[in-house]
């Protein structure tokens, strides 16, 4: 009769098993992030075309877009600010330097031995000879203060984190809209976007450059007149201003 041999002392068998909450907290996290990135990519996409179309002194009331659009106008306009982000940031190099060296030091201080705590018990040691009453008036104006202080701070990153995405997206239609007027008042010879002519039963009514169009209307800026125009849609024709370049 054989005996089983007992597994050798030290030795531990272990296996992998992924614990059954792991993929189902991974796809939540993945859920929420889709959904927060989608949240975020509408609005700036929002923003951008209405910021963009403002600049022109255009409604963006007639050139409705779907969501669709707006998503992945505003996946450009997320790149677009990061782009812009770098540059801001090789431009205030010296700036950011200074304000990481500031906050190195306010770490190193904050996890130092040093403790704000007992240097101020020791300069408040008379109040342990105040009336207990005037102690618990003195602890709930503190506690009160405490409270005050840190709502500021917790709203001001409240404020940016709401208000970031709007600014992020207004800034990127700015300059979209700086970049493209700048193009435009070269006129149809010298600048790199391409011209449009529209004609109407045949006849030219205007030359410039398309901003935007719908089912309904269409906006262009009008090189004669020096500004954007909406006008009707029904009927027109629009036609390049130049031939295409040959590959």
């Amino acid at each position: 009769m054989t005996t089983p041999k007992e597994p050798a002392t030290g030795t531990v068998e272990t296996s992998f098993k992924p614990r059954p909450t792991t993929w189902p907290g991974l796809l939540g996290t993945l859920t929420l992030l889709v959904g927060a990135a989608t949240v975020i990519f509408h609005l700036l996409g929002l923003v951008v075309h209405q910021t963009y179309l403002g600049a022109w002194n255009i409604s963006s009331t007639p050139f409705p877009k779907s969501t669709d659009w707006l998503l992945l106008n505003g996946y450009y306009g997320v790149w677009s600010g990061f782009a812009m982000l770098l540059s801001a940031l090789l431009k205030n190099f010296h700036w950011i330097a200074i304000g990481a060296t500031l906050l190195l030091l306010y770490l190193r201080l904050l996890f130092s031995s040093w403790n704000a705590f007992n240097y101020a018990n020791e300069k408040l040691s008379w109040l342990q000879y105040c009336p207990a009453w005037l102690k618990q008036i003195g602890l709930w104006i503190s506690a009160g203060t405490l409270v005050a202080a840190l709502l500021i701070p917790l709203t001001l990153v409240l404020f940016l984190l709401i208000g970031l995405p709007a600014r992020v997206g207004k800034t990127i239609g700015i300059e979209t809209f700086a970049s493209h007027f700048k193009d435009a008042v070269k006129g149809c010879e010298a600048s790199k976007g391409s011209c449009i002519q529209i004609f109407k039963n045949g006849e030219p009514i205007g030359t410039g450059y398309l901003l935007d169009s719908s089912s309904t209307h269409l906006a262009y800026y009008d090189t004669q007149l020096k500004r954007a125009r909406v006008i009707p849609i029904h009927g027109l024709e629009m036609r390049a201003w130049r031939s295409p370049a040959a590959p």
